[in-house]
């Protein structure tokens, strides 16, 4: 048996692969923010990124369902009873932010930092390349790059400056390459 743990955290990394989320979307996103009819979330926007309305896989929608009718409730009353787990405990449990927000800390902390640091050293047993969420949303837009054109991926990073994005162009740097080997004049 899955453990909610395991459940959450499945879903967490689904959304830093498909949708190139990042630590501070993610402690930000809402149940209101899913659009799971559609096959769509809502992304807030920040002080440093823009808000946008990304699509779902198929099999995000599911999870994320389950996620929101099922496991996360559970992990909100197993806070509740105060269910013995061998994570530190959160000082006062706020209630209300934890009600408003997606993914919850299995502590009751309204902090999701701890565990995504506790599932990336996971991921990092399992493929050592791994090295950071960061990473992985540097990873997931630099192959949006070679997919789309820039405006969309500026749109899908949430990128409120297309130099942003630009930076993520690194087969531009070999394209110019090689087209400065194959029309050098001293050949």
């Amino acid at each position: 048996m899955v453990d909610l743990r395991s459940k959450r955290n499945k879903v967490i990394l689904s959304l830093l692969i498909h949708q190139g989320l990042t630590t501070d979307e993610l402690r930000r996103l809402e149940p209101v923010h899913l659009k799971l009819r559609s096959g769509k979330i809502w992304i807030p926007g920040s002080r440093h990124t823009g808000s946008r309305t990304l699509e779902l896989k198929a099999h995000q929608v599911i999870d994320l369902q389950e996620y929101v009718t099922k496991t996360r409730p559970q992990i909100l009353t197993s806070i509740k009873k105060k269910t013995p787990r061998p994570a530190r405990k959160a000082e006062r449990t706020d209630w209300e932010r934890l009600e408003n927000q997606l993914f919850i800390s299995m502590n009751g902390s309204a902090s999701i930092k701890s565990s995504l640091y506790h599932m990336m050293r996971a991921l990092r047993q399992i493929n050592p390349k791994i090295k950071s969420c960061r990473h992985m949303r540097q990873s997931v837009i630099t192959y949006w790059l070679k997919m789309h054109d820039l405006r969309k991926v500026q749109y899908m990073a949430g990128h409120k400056r297309i130099s942003s994005t630009e930076r993520y162009q690194v087969g531009h740097l070999e394209d110019l390459q090689e087209a400065l080997k194959k029309y050098h004049p001293l050949k």
